[in-house]
């Protein structure tokens, strides 16, 4: 693992050029001066806006739309987009980001949208007022620099951990799941209700995509997450990939499928074969730099749980004698008590003559809320081979596709995972994602700790979705990535019934604000990914889920107190990481993202 150290310049805007004050806006009625132009420098840029539009927005308040123009100092053509942060309590900001078309140097150009805000007509406003952001074209912040490579990459700087996009730029990832034009399918209406109301506003899936991704940048967000359909945004807007490699390892027969989960045997030799051949469909986002990386797999149960009827101990000793699984068995055992099977006899109360005997068994019997430690460690010992093995050999099916693809990680979920799970995936990954909602205090309580506690194997997620973080990070070593969350709004009858819930708008700003700024705060954290774009209909998806959880609902429309505040926070939280800087949780200096020997 290389080490390098890179520095992080001044974010903030240079001296103004020049200050122009005029008269009040026609149709305004307030004292404070919104005229410009204001200017400011950001490195090679010179930045150049005035408002365009301007008209009350009640309150005391007006809503005012910047035109920018940008000048480049630059001796090579860029790219650039500018992403607005308030640094006022009189300003807020309701639209994030203009993009511009591409500059050549000493060119100026005027930007393809506005970035509007909400100003307490009482206060004076200045260039002082705004902090402008120049991002790169994959909207990694210029201000963050370090080695360009041509692909998205993981990096450590200064005890900071940051997405490094092809040009170079930090990049924290704020993302929404099932961005598309589809959403959720209705088995009750015979249709995906989401889409219908799409086709008949828009017309189409590409007027949509412009409507949509507006609205994306507008918001804050910067990728488009899992479960989502790239093909509109691929050369645009930053992505990653969805895999599912467990589904090509042969299922272990006689065990339930349990919430759509399929226990496999991953010690096949058809597993193997299977995900390099999987990993083949990953080759074109190991061609697209704006393809980020690729998840693994999403909420697999690593442990007897709602997800799992049974452990993968048990699970593979029911198999046939000689099953690839089964003599995985016999094999950890021999290996954990170094071919002493009168050991392995005391511990399990078993009068076997080898461990080839093993291949006999069809259980160990027993009980896991009740059994000795010595059976306890033995299941988690071999919980983390299962685990191993798994990030192995997609870890290496995925290598053979590009030495340089990062690896995501497959999805944990905090009710089926453990610390060992977590921590043998370390040197198979470049990135712990994990599927992380705030679970009601009560909640957890009731439902985790009273009824999972005694089947979940040292089960990782029993405090709360912050210190959880900290542990997955502390354990691997990697930085960490939320995949999934959010804070659904209270529906009489929403399915399913523990996921976090809030009972109106304001309550939901709330949450969501004290949560994505919390994580931010972390310098391990590369992001985090609201799940979804559209709510879910109220007939219910094929698992009956349907929630109101979106940032539009049904009809595309906006839940605008939400989207509001998003806009807000969203785009200041690069300053906000910048001034993490030397923090001590984020481990060594300068380490660099990347495969790991195993």
């Amino acid at each position: 693992m290389s080490r390098r150290r890179r520095g992080i310049r001044a974010a903030s805007p240079g001296p103004a050029l020049a200050l122009v004050l005029a008269a009040l806006l026609p149709g305004l009625r307030c004292r404070g001066p919104y005229a410009g132009p204001f200017v400011v420098e950001l490195r090679d840029l010179v930045v150049r806006y005035h408002p365009a539009t301007a008209e009350p927005a009640g309150g005391g308040v007006a809503r005012v739309c910047f035109a920018l123009e940008i000048e480049s100092r630059a001796r090579v053509p860029l790219e650039v987009m500018l992403l607005a942060a308030s640094t006022s309590p009189a300003t807020r900001v309701v639209d994030a980001s203009a993009r511009f078309p591409r500059l050549a140097p000493g060119e100026r150009v005027g930007s393809l949208d506005p970035i509007c805000v909400e100003h307490d007509t009482t206060e004076l406003f200045t260039e002082r007022s705004l902090e402008l952001l120049d991002l790169d074209r994959y909207f990694g912040w210029r201000a963050v620099e370090s080695l360009a490579t041509g692909r998205f990459r993981v990096e450590e700087i200064d005890g900071v951990w940051w997405f490094i996009t092809p040009e170079g730029h930090g990049f924290y990832s704020i993302g929404v799941t099932g961005f598309d034009e589809v959403g959720d399918v209705s088995p009750a209406l015979g249709t995906a209700p989401y889409r219908d109301h799409v086709l008949g506003r828009y017309g189409s899936r590409e007027a949509w995509a412009e409507v949509a991704q507006d609205r994306f940048r507008a918001w804050g967000y910067n990728t488009v997450g899992g479960w989502s359909d790239p093909t509109l945004f691929r050369d645009r807007i930053p992505y990653m990939e969805n895999g599912h490699f467990n589904t090509v390892a042969p299922a272990v027969p006689g065990v339930p499928v349990s919430f759509g989960k399929t226990m496999r045997d991953y010690f096949d030799p058809a597993f193997e074969t299977g995900a390099r051949d999987y990993a083949e469909r990953f080759r074109d986002c190991a061609e697209n730099p704006f393809c980020i990386g690729v998840y693994t797999d999403n909420e697999q149960p690593w442990g007897r749980s709602i997800l799992q009827p049974t452990t993968y101990l048990e699970a593979y000793l029911g198999m046939a004698p000689g099953s690839p699984g089964k003599r995985a068995v016999q094999a950890f055992f021999e290996a954990r008590y170094a071919g002493d099977i009168g050991a392995f006899n005391q511990v399990w109360g078993t009068e076997l003559p080898d461990f080839d005997a093993i291949q006999g068994l069809d259980g160990l019997g027993g009980s896991i809320y009740t059994e000795a430690e010595a059976r306890r460690q033995d299941r988690l010992a071999f919980l983390r081979t299962v685990s191993e093995r798994y990030h192995w050999v997609v870890h290496d099916a995925l290598r053979a596709v590009s030495p340089d693809l990062l690896i995501l990680g497959s999805r944990f979920f905090g009710a089926v995972s453990n610390r060992g799970v977590v921590e043998v995936s370390a040197p198979f990954v470049d990135v712990v994602s994990v599927n992380n909602y705030d679970f009601d205090p009560v909640v957890r309580s009731a439902f985790f700790r009273d009824l999972l506690e005694g089947e979940l194997l040292d089960h990782l997620f029993l405090d709360d979705a912050f210190s959880d973080l900290a542990t997955m990070h502390r354990l691997t070593g990697r930085p960490v990535l939320v995949t999934e969350w959010f804070y659904r709004l209270r529906r009489g009858d929403s399915l399913p019934p523990f996921l976090p819930e809030v009972p109106d708008e304001a309550s939901r700003v709330a949450a969501y604000t004290a949560y994505i700024t919390r994580v931010a705060e972390m310098p391990f954290m590369l992001g985090t990914h609201w799940f979804q774009w559209q709510d879910q209909p109220e007939e219910g998806r094929s698992d009956e889920e349907n929630q109101v959880i979106g940032l539009v609902d049904i009809h595309d429309d906006p839940h605008v107190p939400l989207v509001g505040r998003m806009a807000e926070v969203q785009g200041a939280l690069l300053p906000l990481r910048a001034m993490l800087r030397g923090a001590p949780p984020g481990g060594a200096e300068g380490r660099s993202g990347g495969d790991a020997a195993r």
